[in-house]
């Protein structure tokens, strides 16, 4: 599904250059469940990032089912983004003054399913993740980790064919953590869903079946 050959990322502060992603080569296929652990500032959103075409990279080469994602346009890579990826990001990404009901819906209102079925596909992902009764309740209302779950929900609604999580779990407790890693890990044996997240849990960790391991911009992966 995704190859990845000797990516190279480099950010620039002024007049020094920093070396963030070295020589990145990953696989993954469909159905994975990945792990990518490592320090703060080694890496690991910036990679996360770079799969997600959220930031570019300077060299290398990167594919998505044979398609290179090099040579995208702007409004092809949105595209693109909605139909096949789903993000749970650090820090939620939600919409603030918005219901739940609307931040969970918003990648089906650019998709191509029908506008009818909205409603009860985001029921069903609220239900996965156990709000359904926060369903019309604002997003800015909520806790930390009720508004984790809502984030959790809009990367499933849609069913894409990955999730890129960072730090999925960060701010719920031991219990509903262990109910999105069960949820993670039937939407991998059902329907094929690949799960690429990086994690300081070792919890979470040790429920993925692949290892990684970023060390300075690079990515080793652990027996």
């Amino acid at each position: 599904m995704i190859d990845i050959s000797n990516i190279n990322k480099y950010y620039t502060d002024g007049t020094s250059k920093r070396h963030v992603l070295k020589d990145i080569t990953l696989h993954i296929s469909e159905g994975d469940f990945i792990s990518v652990c490592g320090t703060s500032g080694c890496g690991k959103t910036t990679l996360l990032n770079m799969i997600g075409l959220l930031d570019d990279f300077d060299s290398g080469y990167y594919s998505f089912e044979g398609n290179d994602m090099s040579d995208m346009t702007d409004k092809s890579i949105t595209l693109f983004r909605n139909s096949n990826l789903g993000f749970v990001f650090q820090d939620f990404m939600l919409i603030q003054k918005e219901t739940v009901f609307f931040n969970v819906a918003l990648p089906l209102y650019f998709s191509k399913k029908n506008i009818s079925n909205i409603k009860s596909i985001v029921y069903n992902a609220l239900k996965d993740v156990g709000i359904v009764d926060l369903m019309n309740k604002q997003v800015s209302l909520l806790s930390g980790g009720q508004k984790q779950r809502v984030a959790i929900a809009r990367a499933i609604v849609n069913r894409p064919k990955i999730v890129l999580a960072d730090e999925p779990t960060g701010a719920l407790d031991f219990r509903t953590t262990q109910q999105m890693l069960n949820l993670f890990k039937r939407l991998n044996n059902e329907e094929g869903i690949a799960f690429l997240i990086v994690t300081h849990d070792d919890m979470v960790a040790d429920f993925c079946s692949v290892h990684y391991e970023m060390v300075d911009g690079k990515l080793y992966k652990q027996s």
